[in-house]
């Protein structure tokens, strides 16, 4: 006999609610428990079937738990037993590893029982909620948390919502179900309207809606919306578990039900004091697993799945966690988010379902394309599909070698981001002010980058330990940072190993590639006087290398002429053509050797402005002109190029500017403009930017100064005004060096009587050569900035000694 069960959905209003909480303080969470130091063993269960159960871990002398009866389809079960045919007796202290297996016994045909049929109907007369149940069975709960906007709170069997229904309660015969609906949005926001200022209600509302954001995945700080309007949620519990601690986290985009109080924060009604009823799981995209080297080369904006161990996690500003790197046996890649970096640990296994992402910060994009930089290859916006809180090692075999030096010589096109490297370098700490900076350096301890931090250093505490050591380490490059000057590219440490020594059987490899690489410019003008000398042997304190020789030859003499005759080798610059310089070492009779090719191109005739000329043409216009490099432009990449008619500040990329140097004669050409013109406010900054080398007749020439303004003083130069331009002329005053520290900056200032006039930085440490000078009167050739097209400030030429010796501003050539 058919027996028909009957479930009725009533649906009232849709929920409604609009307001962003303003942050507050996040409660501060309990402490960690104390470290469990009992012996525990591991108790297998073996289904040999039938529905699997995870193992579990059980302290020494203590009992396991009954799992409950697995199931499988013709076979019922009998008992767990761990000596065949005897039955496990669960009061029995585990004190082994043991395996419980389960014990089948076959199920004979029997008559289907008889079917009967549970109906859902919505009140408004949708019959599409029926379902079919067999007696004796359970009904399944609707997915469904809401009908209509409103948060379904539970399922009655009668409509006034009396007797409560348990899912748990098998079917026996026909039952109306009545949905209990809570409110809507809207009369939720009535409510809440009478609120005052950090009033909270007396009675606990429910609400549904869909996450679309997280602020705080700890505490469960969110945002969920009915699709309409948003509303706040300041911190989820389940019981007294934390949000972040629940071993079901939901993500942005998964819908859950909370009951909670309302509170009017400073006029923003939010949800408090809340508890996580229920919650539904966006549905997963069908996606094939990747591996994580496959996922790199994807398309942007591609959905990929990946699996991996974590190997190091990264904190945002304020000290929160806001991503996490993923490593395979393939590659390894970083993933973005704040919600699975809350969850994971160092050493788990996870399986995430995300977007590939090349991100380049917005404020960079068109920098970033000029320099063929695509963006920093990330996973963003994932979904944790699986996850494994076994601490494991990553994988080696994802992790490339490298040298720091090549892989900051590794051109844009060829993206290494987020790539995990296997390197031998140094960690030095450099304490700033009001921050601490960390450089990770090659093995010469100079060639490097810094490390990435959005903490203030404070994320990195941990490498103080090995401030100054040489180590083999995993580190990779996060992004890069992209402006007009170029391209810098910032490391993050994933692992420090044990200390370095570098082997004997290196010690030419090192002579050539730290030591004598980098003497050769890729390209000269021709006929170049000056004679330029080589190094001959190589020395390192560090390393315990004494005395290597090296070799220079040239396979076109005709255009690099070297001379190895004399104490010094040297070489020439001859006739246009190309070169192949070999440099050799040999040490305990292994030689290194390496090449490359130098160019020597024909002088051209180029028609050029003096620097006066320059600076009177129409802004935006190329120009062309030659000079001597005077000195370093400050928190720019760039110089003051000087003639015989004036100075004029340049920008330049740094990559062209690191193959100049102070003292270098040379002929460039840029666009002549205004920087950052402020209107009615500053006159701007007069530069030629993105400049480049037309020829580099190389030198250590002197600049001429004879244009410069001696009878100024700091006072008429802080009277000049600022609407004018003032900023391409040099003058020579006499004043005092001052520097204040602060505990987050650090400024410099030329001060006489009661004047002071402040040096424009980005920070105190790129005027470290005035270190010298502080608190002493010097002369002093200065010229005056407008960078920010807000103030004039003072830019420092150069010191001038007693003897006429001038010590000029170097921060872009040190």
């Amino acid at each position: 006999m058919k027996k028909r069960f009957l479930l009725v959905m009533l649906v009232l209003f849709s929920l409604f609610f609009i307001a962003a909480c303003e942050e507050k303080p996040t409660p501060t969470p309990p402490g960690p428990d104390p470290d469990d130091t009992v012996e525990q063993f591991t108790v297998t269960f073996d289904s040999q079937g039938g529905t699997l159960f995870d193992h579990v871990k059980v302290d020494k002398g203590a009992k396991v738990a009954n799992p409950g009866a697995p199931t499988k389809d013709e076979y019922t079960f009998e008992f767990w037993y761990l000596v065949e045919g005897v039955a496990y007796n669960f009061d029995t202290p585990v004190t082994a590893n043991i395996t419980l297996k389960s014990l089948w016994k076959k199920v004979e045909d029997k008559e289907e029982p008889p079917v009967v049929i549970l109906e859902f109907l919505v009140v408004f007369g949708d019959p599409s909620n029926t379902v079919k149940v067999k007696e004796g069975e359970l009904v399944p709960e609707p997915e469904a948390l809401s009908q209509n906007g409103r948060t379904i709170i539970g399922w009655y069997l009668e409509p006034t919502y009396e007797t409560l229904f348990s899912f748990d309660t098998p079917i026996t015969e026909d039952l109306f179900l009545f949905a209990k609906l809570g409110h809507s949005y809207q009369e939720l926001i009535e409510i809440g309207s009478s609120l005052s200022d950090a009033q909270l209600t007396a009675e606990e509302y429910y609400i549904t809606g869909e996450i679309k954001s997280i602020n705080n995945p700890l505490y469960g700080n969110l945002t969920i919306t009915n699709g309409t309007d948003d509303f706040p949620v300041y911190g989820i519990k389940q019981g007294e578990t934390l949000y972040g601690n629940l071993d079901y986290v939901t993500a942005i985009g998964d819908t859950i039900t909370i009951k909670g109080k309302m509170k009017n924060f400073k006029g923003t009604l939010e949800f408090n004091e809340t508890q996580l009823i229920n919650f539904l799981k966006q549905e997963i995209p069908d996606v094939e697993l990747s591996s994580i080297a496959e996922a790199r080369l994807l398309n942007e904006d591609e959905l990929v799945k990946v699996t991996g161990v974590v190997a190091q996690i990264t904190f945002a500003n304020g000290g929160g966690r806001n991503g996490f790197y993923l490593v395979d046996d393939s590659a390894s890649i970083y993933v973005y988010d704040q919600l699975i970096a809350s969850q994971v640990e160092i050493g788990h296994t996870i399986t995430i379902l995300g977007t590939k992402t090349n991100y380049i910060l917005a404020t960079e994009q068109n920098q970033a394309e000029k320099h063929g930089y695509q963006g920093s290859i990330q996973i963003s916006k994932p979904l944790l599909l699986e996850h494994n809180k076994e601490v494991t090692e990553y994988s080696q075999m994802g992790i490339l070698k490298a040298t720091i030096k090549e892989m900051i010589n590794t051109p844009p096109s060829n993206n290494i981001t987020n790539q995990i490297y296997k390197v031998h370098g140094y960690i030095n700490k450099v304490i700033g002010t009001g921050f601490t900076n960390y450089y990770l350096n090659d093995l010469d301890g100079m060639t490097g980058s810094y490390v990435y931090t959005q903490c203030n250093g404070s994320d990195f505490a941990w490498l103080d330990q090995y401030d100054g050591k040489l180590l083999t380490m995993d580190i990779t490059i996060i992004s890069a940072k992209a402006s007009v000057h170029g391209l810098a590219y910032r490391f993050i440490p994933i692992k420090i190993y044990e200390e370095y020594v570098l082997p004997e059987d290196l010690f030419a490899y090192y002579a050539v590639e730290y030591g004598a690489d980098g003497q050769f410019l890729p390209y000269y003008t021709e006929n170049i006087t000056e004679t330029f000398e080589l190094i001959k042997t190589v020395t390192s304190e560090a390393h315990s290398i004494t005395g290597v020789e090296v070799s220079y030859t040239s396979s076109n003499p005709n255009s690099i002429l070297i001379d190895s005759t004399g104490d010094v080798p040297t070489f020439k610059v001859l006739n246009p053509g190309t070169a192949t310089i070999t440099i050799r070492a040999t040490h305990a009779e292994v030689t290194y050797t390496k090449e490359f090719e130098v160019v020597v191109n024909e002088k051209e005739s180029i028609t050029t402005l003096s620097i006066a000329e320059a600076i009177a043409t129409a802004d935006d216009t190329e120009v062309t002109v030659t000079g001597i490099i005077g000195a370093s432009l400050v928190n720019k990449s760039g110089f003051y190029l000087v003639d015989e008619t004036g100075l004029i500040a340049v920008e330049m990329l740094k990559d062209q500017v690191s193959l100049l140097n102070l003292g270098n004669k040379v002929t460039l050409k840029g666009i002549k403009k205004h920087v950052n013109t402020g209107g009615s406010t500053a006159a701007g900054q007069i530069a030629i930017t993105e400049a480049i080398v037309l020829e580099n007749e190389l030198g250590n020439h002197k600049y001429n100064d004879s244009h410069f303004i001696l009878d100024k003083t700091l006072a008429d130069l802080m009277a000049l005004d600022k609407l004018e331009d003032h900023t391409a002329q040099g003058y020579r005053i006499t004043a005092t060096v001052k520097n204040v520290k602060a505990t987050y900056y650090e400024n410099w200032y030329l001060t006489s009587g009661a004047n002071e006039f402040r040096i424009y930085c980005g920070s105190g440490r790129q005027l470290s050569f005035l270190d010298a000078y502080a608190d002493q009167e010097v002369v002093v050739e200065v010229a005056l900035v407008n960078w920010n097209g807000k103030d004039l400030l003072l830019a420092i030429i150069a010191i001038v000694l007693p003897d006429g010796t001038k010590v000029p501003t170097d921060t872009n050539f040190r």
